[in-house]
């Protein structure tokens, strides 16, 4: 098994991407860290609307998760 310290080695770099994505009438907004070339969600939102989100939302989102990342 291997050490907590030892799992990501990300050399400084990490990726984040946002996506929004419906699951039936369910909305979600979701912000995914990359890693080994797979998307892992970190922070999801479900949206009271339909279709895409707004720039409000996505900084809302991302807001959220960015003082996981600051040094």
């Amino acid at each position: 098994m291997l050490k907590q310290q030892e799992r990501f080695t990300t050399k400084g770099l990490v990726y984040i991407a946002i996506d929004r994505t419906s699951w039936g009438a369910i909305n979600i907004l979701m912000v995914s860290l990359i890693y080994d070339k797979r998307a892992m969600p970190i922070y999801w939102e479900i949206l009271d609307k339909k279709g895409s989100s707004n720039l409000e939302e996505q900084q809302r989102v991302l807001g959220k998760i960015l003082d996981l990342f600051i040094i």
